[in-house]
Parts: structure tokens; sequence; C-alpha cells
């Protein structure tokens, strides 16, 4: 069960690393486009980030069937990959750190 709980901090921890680093990189080619960076990264807290121009994909994002509204947006091959990515990784974060927890809720109970 150890090597289960390593393994899936591990893979949370890479999961949210790569995610920041891939919204940081769809940001970077968006920059230019204020309405689709509007349209797919949420400020949690304007007055917490000051100085840090750091946003993440908004949640609803996620979800590969949901409704995304970049219909109307004509992208780029890299760009849909790069977003690919971070719909990817935003996933796998909570699954990882779910599947962590209840893991060492399972190995407690025992």
């Amino acid at each position: 069960m150890d090597v289960l709980l390593d393994a899936l901090i591990i893979v949370a921890g890479i999961a949210l690393v790569g995610h920041v680093a891939i919204c940081a990189a769809l940001q970077h080619r968006l920059s230019d486009r204020a309405e689709v960076l509007d349209e797919l990264f949420a400020v949690p807290n304007r007055r917490l980030s000051t100085g840090i121009n750091l946003r993440l994909l908004r949640a609803r994002h996620y979800f590969p069937r949901a409704k995304s509204g970049l219909e109307d947006f004509r992208l780029g091959r890299t760009t849909h990959t790069l977003l690919f990515g971070a719909r990817l990784t935003g996933l796998v974060v909570p699954i990882a750190a779910l599947a962590f927890f209840a893991v060492s809720f399972a190995q407690g109970v025992r």
C-alpha cells in the first residue's frame, strides 16, 4: 500500500506542476487574444495574485464532453494540443489526490 500511496502523490504532484506549466504556455500563446483568455482562464482571487499573472484553466474545461464555448474561436493545432494537455492534467490532479485519500482511509480502517 505504501508504494501505491507514493505513486499517487507523485502522479498528483507531477500533474499539478505540468498543469501550471501548460497553463502558462497556453496563456503566453494566447496573449494577444483577450476574449479567449477570459473564456479559458479563471482569476480566483485578484487581491491575492498581485504581481503574479498566473491563471489556471476553468474547471468546466477539464471534462472533454462539456461544452466549452470555444467553438466560436479559431485556434491552431498547437493551441488545441496545449489545451488538451491542460485539460488532462487538470483532471488527473483531483482524481489522484482523491485516490490518495481513499487509499489512506482504507489503509487506516484495516
